[in-house]
């Protein structure tokens, strides 16, 4: 089992699945869709991102491409800048949210950790951020369940989902 390395830029779009695969033209130094900068490595601990996984391909032809932006690095378990990004963008929309409390507001950003990653608490607090946006309406529910169904993971999504 072998992984190419993924080259994706620091806003999270996939440049590449196959970045150091032999005869495939190089990737991008910045990404087409938003200009930002383009990564092969984990900035923390410069462990390679894991692209395209492949088993004996040249025998089989088995593949799986990359169809999500790792959120953490497999090794050291620090976020990826992407991840990073997406959940400041969220907390600063969250702090924008009158229609909730203080109370609200805070509660959701402290939760976004566990929205974001697979945890003990992650199917306890998508139900309570389910429960929070149904207080809001309009443009503002929308765009908070966009931004955070796009980061969540995917126990989160399901429950979040489920309205």
């Amino acid at each position: 089992m072998s992984y190419y390395v993924a080259q994706i830029c620091q806003n999270g779009h996939i440049i590449t699945d196959t970045y150091n695969s032999s005869g495939k033209k190089k990737g991008e130094h910045f990404c087409r869709k938003c200009g930002e900068k383009t990564i092969t490595k984990c900035p923390e601990c410069n462990t390679n991102i894991r692209g395209r996984w492949v088993t004996s391909w040249q025998s089989t032809g088995e593949f799986r491409r990359l169809v999500c932006t790792p959120k953490f690095c497999h090794h050291c378990g620090v976020s990826y800048p992407w991840t990073i990004r997406n959940e400041d963008a969220a907390k600063e929309l969250i702090s924008t949210l009158t229609e909730l409390s203080e109370k609200d507001r805070q509660q959701l950003s402290d939760d976004l950790p566990d929205l974001i990653s697979e945890s003990p608490r992650t199917e306890v607090v998508a139900n309570k951020f389910r429960l929070t946006i149904g207080k809001l309406s309009g443009m503002m529910k929308d765009l908070l369940y966009n931004l955070t169904v796009d980061i969540a993971s995917e126990t989160a999504k399901k429950i979040i989902k489920d309205e």
